[in-house]
This record gives structure tokens, C-alpha cells and sequence, in this order.
């Protein structure tokens, strides 16, 4: 019978670090963990300090001469803004346009005289009216066959001014301040409709004066002067 031979077994007996081992262990893991708190702080103190450049530089860009003209300016608009609101009664009052009708007489239609509208922000609505009678009417309205019969030159004793207009007790005298051509008798009455219409609209003028130059009656042929009376 064969001999058999019985290999010894390996010792299994777990290796246990020793203490040593244990204490490199636990040190390395606290410096670990200390280098990782390190790191941490420095990264945050990295982060405020370029906040803080930001805001630095923010700061500096709001000082500049630029900067400051701009937020006056921005200033001012919200300033208009808060003014033109609907509860601010001086600006509703100035943004109020008055209508305001201009006679003209009209190709085709003798002795009568049409309104045309304007529309203004003055009061002084009277002159208004007869600058735009003066001016004449737009291009859409000369198609349409309106036109004036004034035709005025040379130089106005008035600074430059057509014509003045006094309203003392309903009458209204009307001066003109250039020379004036006057072609005929019913040229001459559109004329004087047209303008005694311009000012009646309103409800101060109730008689109307009309002056040349020469502070005589315009339309008085027969030289006595008594349109006035």
C-alpha cells in the first residue's frame, strides 16, 4: 500500500496592523481632512474677493460722468412720466387741443363762405383762426375748390405781424399791418364774410371792425370811415 504524505497547511491566520499602523492611519486621515477644510476655506475666500472686485468695479462704473448724466437723464423721463399721467391736471390741460374753424369761400359757390377745421393748444384762438385764414388752405383742400381772398405785401408796421386783432365789449377790430390789393366788389365781399366769420365763431365777438394799413375802413367806398360806428 502506497505511502501517502500530508502536505502542511498554510498558515491562515489574518494579519492584524499593529498599533503603529493604526496611529499612520488616523493621522493620515485627520490630514486629510484638514487639507480638504484648507482648500475649501481658501476657495471661498477666492470667490468674496472677486465679488468684492465686482462690485467695486460696478461701483466705479456708476461714478463716471457717463454713468451719472445717464441716470439724471433716466431721472427725468420717469419725472415726465410721472407728470404726463392721467391725474396730473396741468399736463391734461396743456395736451387739450381746441377745435378751431377757418372759413373759406369756395370755387363755384358765390357770396357763401365753408368751415374747414384746425385744431390748436393757444388761446388766443381769434388770431389763430386768421393766421390760418391768411396762410390759406392745404393742398387737399384747394383740390376741393376752397381758397382766400387776401392778398397781402409790402413790409407790416406791426413787428413782422399780418395783422392785430382788440376785443373790447364784443367788438373786435381787425388791423391788417401790410398793404392789401383789393380786385373787386365781390371778391371784396367774400373777403370781408370770410373774415367777419372767422371771429363771430367765437362767442367774445359779436360786431367786427375791419382796418387797413391806414387805419381807414376797408371795405367803407364811401370814404366816411363808419364802420366803427
Amino acid at each position: 500500500m502506497p505511502e501517502i504524505e500530508i502536505q502542511p497547511q498554510p498558515n491562515l491566520t489574518p494579519v492584524v496592523p499593529s498599533n503603529k499602523n493604526k496611529i499612520l492611519i488616523i493621522i493620515l486621515s485627520i490630514v486629510t481632512i484638514v487639507l480638504l477644510v484648507v482648500i475649501s476655506i481658501l476657495l471661498f475666500l477666492l470667490l468674496s474677493k472677486n465679488n468684492g472686485s465686482s462690485d467695486k468695479q460696478t461701483s466705479l462704473v456708476t461714478n463716471t460722468p457717463i454713468a451719472t448724466a445717464t441716470k439724471g437723464v433716466t431721472e427725468t423721463v420717469k419725472q415726465i412720466v410721472a407728470s404726463a399721467s392721467p391725474s396730473s391736471p396741468s399736463v391734461t390741460a396743456t395736451a387739450k387741443l381746441a377745435k378751431v374753424s377757418v372759413y373759406f369761400s369756395k370755387e363755384g359757390s358765390e357770396y357763401k363762405v365753408f368751415p374747414v377745421d384746425r385744431y390748436t393748444e393757444r388761446v388766443d384762438v381769434a388770431a389763430f383762426s386768421m393766421e390760418q385764414y391768411i396762410s390759406g388752405p392745404t393742398a387737399a383742400e384747394k383740390a376741393q375748390g376752397y381758397t382766400n381772398n387776401i392778398n397781402l405785401s409790402g413790409t407790416s408796421d406791426c413787428s413782422g405781424k399780418d395783422f392785430t386783432i382788440t376785443i373790447t365789449n364784443g367788438k373786435a377790430v381787425f388791423r391788417l399791418c401790410r398793404e392789401i390789393s383789393l380786385v373787386g366788389i365781390g371778391t371784396d365781399a367774400l373777403l370781408s364774410m370770410a373774415i367777419e366769420s372767422n371771429l363771430k365763431q367765437f362767442s367774445s365777438v359779436t360786431s367786427v371792425v375791419i382796418l387797413n394799413k391806414s387805419n381807414n375802413c376797408l371795405f367803407d367806398y364811401s370814404g366816411l370811415n363808419q364802420c366803427g360806428q
